[in-house]
């Protein structure tokens, strides 16, 4: 197929097809790609393969299907896994190949992932979304990335076809910078609403009320209408668990340590998250921290964790 003269590949494979990676299938298949999915889930494979994919026989086999590969995925381990190893992405894609990594990852483990590709002539590439899972299924996520120009535009087609846009942040790894410096300012604010309510329901406050004013004024904003509203039925919502808020968050503060910058609040937001995951909240949806704070605060089991 060709676009404006320039003939481009339509092969597209995909590791993780699961919370966010399901809508970048749809969108992919969508927008004329052959997408071939792997997942250790065999019902995210299946729910994929419903909407036009096709399976890979492991990560050799997608390698052999395609010779752009995103993946996404929910944590460093699991990112390490996938690219590494002689059975990783690195070692069997094929030359000259681009990897995306779409997940949230470490910058310094991005750019580690690069040089190793680079030895292989292989290109690694990093490209967090913004936003949530029904804008991934929507297309409307942002896409933030990390990478040389040429490589970029070589991924101009994907990029576009799932996303509302992309904004190129910088060299390999930037991404995720831009990612994590996002991320931290909403998981703060998330840890300071799931306080506020724990405090106002020990005082006995009218909750309801409470985010009536709080939604009137200077503290309204998008992260309280679209988690902290839910603390008020502990509803489980689409989820971002509680054990990825804090990688995140983390990952913010060693970023931070790592450079001489300090980190007081996203120190102190971490373990808060930390705190929850503790308690049974891992993985569940960041809106349990409140469920979690307001336990502690009241002395008894306020539902959620098992």
């Amino acid at each position: 197929m060709s676009e404006g003269g320039e003939t481009v590949d339509r092969g597209f494979g995909l590791v993780g097809a699961g919370i966010m990676g399901k809508g970048l299938a749809r969108n992919l298949l969508a927008g004329g790609f052959e997408l071939s999915v792997f997942d250790i889930d065999p019902a995210a494979v299946e729910r994929a393969v419903g909407m036009g994919a096709k399976p890979a026989n492991g990560l050799a086999g997608l390698c052999a299907a395609a010779a752009t590969i995103g993946t996404c995925l929910q944590s460093i381990d699991a990112i390490r896994a996938v690219y590494l190893g002689p059975d990783g992405l690195i070692a069997n894609a094929r030359e000259g190949s681009v990897l995306v990594d779409f997940s949230t990852g470490d910058p310094a483990v991005t750019r580690e992932l690069a040089e190793q590709g680079a030895a292989r002539s292989v290109h690694v590439i990093d490209a967090p979304m913004l936003r949530m899972e029904q804008h991934a299924w929507e297309g409307t996520i942002v896409l933030l990335v990390g990478g040389p120009v040429e490589i970029v535009e070589r991924c101009r087609s994907a990029f576009e076809a799932v996303s509302e846009r992309f904004v190129h942040c910088g060299p390999v790894g930037s991404g995720h910078i831009f990612k994590l410096l996002n991320n931290v300012n909403g998981l703060c604010m998330h840890a300071m609403y799931a306080e506020t309510f724990a405090l106002a329901a020990k005082l006995g406050a009218d909750l309801d009320l409470l985010l009536e004013v709080l939604s009137s004024g200077m503290s309204n904003s998008t992260i309280l209408g679209a988690l902290s509203k839910r603390i008020l039925t502990a509803e489980d919502g689409p989820v971002f668990a509680t054990e990825v808020a804090l990688k995140d968050v983390s990952l913010f503060a060693r970023l931070a340590a790592d450079t001489g910058s300090p980190s007081l609040l996203a120190s102190a937001t971490r373990e808060i998250y930390q705190l929850a995951a503790l308690m049974g909240y891992g993985d569940k949806d960041v809106v349990s921290v409140g469920a979690a704070l307001r336990e502690i605060s009241l002395g008894q089991r306020a539902g959620g964790a098992g």
